[in-house]
């Protein structure tokens, strides 16, 4: 009986940990994706941002666009998983998609760019 419980106790340990590593401050995961379609060379480019910090915790970081921008790109729409909020977004320059992650990343937003 005792070494049943001692064997499941290290598997209780990280469960818990997993869950309740996070401080609870009201931050929902957050994915903004942005994209832009560079026709005249046929390619796109995609951007990944989440508001994660080092240990994988949601933040509550200011949105890219909390101020106003001459080169915004266009809101699509907001989708819901089970795991993360997703702010999806059309930009129609080079310009338009770099400041985008240039004002996540002053944010501290997690961004990757593949082209």
């Amino acid at each position: 009986m005792y070494s049943l419980i001692l064997s499941l106790l290290p598997l209780v340990q990280f469960a818990l940990s997993e869950e309740f590593k996070c401080e609870s401050n009201g931050a929902e995961k957050t994915k903004l994706k942005a994209f832009y379609a560079d026709v005249e060379n046929g390619y796109g480019t995609y951007a990944y941002c989440e508001n994660l910090d080092k240990n994988d915790c949601p933040q509550n970081y200011p949105h890219p666009y909390n101020s106003t921008s001459i080169k915004q790109c266009q809101k699509n729409n907001e989708e819901k998983d089970e795991d993360y909020k997703l702010i999806n977004y059309t930009c129609f320059s080079h310009d338009q998609i770099n400041e985008f992650v240039t004002k996540a990343l002053e944010n501290k937003w997690k961004c990757a760019m593949v082209a």
